[in-house]
């Protein structure tokens, strides 16, 4: 059993806290946010994650899972991993480390103030940071609180690679792990917190490395969705032409027949209404100004972004024609979440599809089983949150799926096939996508031609 603490109890802290003591591992949280706390103690996320609850609730009652305040409590844990948010500095991109240095300070200054009372040896980075920050940042803040308190403490970067909505399941079975550093014990240490069977060999390398790692891999995966998309704008051009069938054509090449499990590649190949959420928005934006500080010249990753960003008016300006116009048109929207099985609105494609159907003169009403509140936190047009959305759907003229929520998959052909009248549906997931549909809906999808 290794002692661990865990700086920051946010998606990636709690998550990567929890899982660790489902391992077996003895875990500490820190957070300076006491409300926060106060939820976490009592066996609740501060968030909705699938299966987060249940495990934490039983890391608890196991003892091997407690949250507190006090940064000083990570002086007894063995390896100390910070998670804390890396968000993307106003106007440039650039990621902004204030937490991270707050963290670090705050560590340095318990480090000197106990000195030799500590068993501390490894500090790991997981929040995303760009190249150089660990050692930069991370490492010269602690450095310059701790002085010659620092002593023998190595530190290390493991990226994560956790999906929201998923991230329990790949926190406990993990389809990587890798680990920056550039002493012996950074490894081991490593190796070490991920000691289950199921667990792949880590990929080990130097702190830069694995810090480009997680940047590369989330733009690349955006590129894909971007590409698909261009694809879709092309294809929507031919009659009789649908970008998924395409898509699908390409896929089959075998240099695409990856052996994976979930998710596959092709997931991030089917045309939609565009990506969001915490990481890959910021990620894609944080790599590209990188790259410009670095003297890198990379067209390809800054339009990953100008892609994604027509994505919700292109997706709008379709309905709108189709519609013949959406002045007062009654429009239902469901999903507000980035994806489906989280409550995570940040850089969600309903906040551009929202304020356009509004601007074109639609009466909007919105739904989302988990993030209807944190939406409404945020967005200030005239649109309102519905609770029934079953009900609501035989007032509206035209229902637009933004999140492809499981229930919505499951009611909506036979809320369909019981509607009175034509009703317009406008796919931004493609969820339906080759399936029958009743012959009063005029079904809209990304990436094919009106029929």
């Amino acid at each position: 059993m290794i002692r661990v603490g865990v700086i920051g109890s946010g998606y990636v802290g709690l998550v990567t806290g929890v899982s660790l003591a489902a391992r077996g591992h003895q875990v500490i949280c820190v957070d300076t946010d006491a409300e926060k706390v106060k939820v976490i103690s009592s066996g609740q996320a501060p968030f909705y994650e699938p299966g987060l609850d249940d495990m934490l609730a039983s890391s608890q009652r196991r003892g091997l899972f407690n949250v507190v305040t006090g940064i000083e409590a990570v002086l007894e844990c063995d390896a100390a991993i910070i998670a804390v948010p890396t968000p993307s500095s106003d106007g440039d991109g650039r990621i902004n480390t204030a937490y991270l240095e707050q963290v670090a300070g705050a560590l340095g200054k318990v480090l000197s103030m106990y000195r030799g009372a500590r068993r501390l040896k490894i500090l790991f980075v997981k929040s995303t940071v760009v190249p150089g920050t660990t050692r930069k940042v991370v490492w010269s803040k602690l450095r310059e609180e701790a002085g010659e308190s620092l002593g023998d403490i190595q530190v290390g970067m493991m990226p994560e690679f956790l999906r929201e909505g998923n991230a329990v399941g790949d926190a406990m079975c993990p389809d990587r792990v890798v680990i920056g550093g550039q002493h012996p014990s950074v490894f081991e240490m490593g190796r070490a917190l991920y000691n289950l069977p199921s667990d792949p060999k880590p990929l080990e390398t130097n702190i830069e490395t694995a810090e480009l790692i997680k940047y590369v891999n989330n733009s690349l995966l955006s590129l894909c969705i971007s590409f698909s998309n261009e694809i879709a704008a092309i294809a929507e051009a031919i009659p009789g032409v649908d970008a998924q069938d395409v898509i699908d054509g390409v896929m089959r090449d075998r240099r695409w027949q990856v052996n994976s499990k979930t998710p596959s590649i092709d997931e991030y190949f089917r045309p939609g209404c565009g990506f969001g959420g915490s990481c890959f928005p910021k990620d894609v934006q944080a790599l590209a100004a990188f790259a410009r500080d670095v003297g890198a010249e990379t067209l390809l990753t800054r339009n990953i972004m100008v892609v994604n960003s027509q994505q919700s008016a292109r997706f709008v300006q379709r309905i709108a024609g189709r519609a013949g116009g959406l002045a007062g048109r009654r429009v239902l929207v469901l999903g507000l979440a980035f994806k489906p099985n989280t409550d995570d609105v940040r850089e969600s494609p309903a906040f551009g599809i929202v304020a356009k159907l509004e601007r074109n003169g639609a009466d909007v009403l919105c739904h989302d089983p988990s993030a209807s509140v944190n939406f409404f936190k945020s967005y200030r047009g005239r649109a309102k949150a519905e609770m029934d959305w079953e009900g609501a759907m035989s007032k509206a003229d035209i229902i637009v799926l933004v999140t492809a929520w499981p229930q919505y998959l499951q009611r909506l052909p036979a809320l369909l096939s019981g509607r009175v009248g034509r009703v317009i549906l406008a796919d931004g997931r493609g969820s339906f996508r080759g399936k029958p549909m009743p012959s009063n809906v005029d079904y809209l999808v990304v990436g094919r031609a009106a029929q």
